[in-house]
């Protein structure tokens, strides 16, 4: 018995932001968001049990986007007015952890997304909870996005993608990552 919930989290970010820098950062600030005496609490109050963390990225116009989607395994359900403070609040602390490891501050919208298990569900049901983890080098962008392997594969061609070459993007990326 229990309940999951879905959380993404990520940060302001523009072409001038290298992946490596935000890759760091983020590293920083996603060890901020799950220790300390603020994350304690929210998690308790969350009934947090376990979490699982999978993090993807992907290139669009505004540059590399680094984000974490995170299943959140819970021992209670929440009501519609504790899932909205505690949304807020996790997203508090999230801003707050990004300020402290010198990330670009996310606003209150976009920085924090948390869903309910129905979305959770759908996430997790496109291909099963141990695809959806894992197989992030074949899943596809939204509106536009290229993931790394979509890189890979127009870098036979090499014709710029905003502005620069799949190459030396695909190159970037496993500088950052390798």
């Amino acid at each position: 018995g229990g309940y999951v919930y879905m959380v993404a989290l990520t940060h302001r970010h523009n072409a001038s932001h290298s992946l490596e820098f935000q890759r760091e950062e983020q590293k920083k600030a996603m060890k901020r968001f799950f220790e300390g005496r603020t994350s304690a609490n929210l998690m308790q109050r969350l009934g947090k049990r376990y979490h699982i963390t999978n993090y993807e990225v992907t290139l669009g116009q505004n540059g590399w986007h680094p984000h974490h989607h995170i299943l959140v395994f819970l021992v209670k359900e929440l009501s519609i007015s504790e899932f909205s403070a505690l949304r807020n609040e996790l997203a508090e602390h999230w801003i707050n952890c990004c300020r402290l490891s010198k990330l670009p501050l996310p606003n209150m919208q976009h920085g924090l997304d948390l869903a309910d298990g129905t979305y959770a569900d759908q996430y997790i049901g496109k291909w099963g909870v141990e695809h959806e983890m894992t197989k992030g080098h074949i899943k596809k962008g939204k509106e536009g996005g290229l993931t790394p392997f979509d890189l890979l594969q127009l870098s036979f061609e090499d014709e710029l993608v905003f502005g620069r070459k799949p190459s030396q993007l695909f190159k970037e990326y496993a500088a950052a990552f390798k």
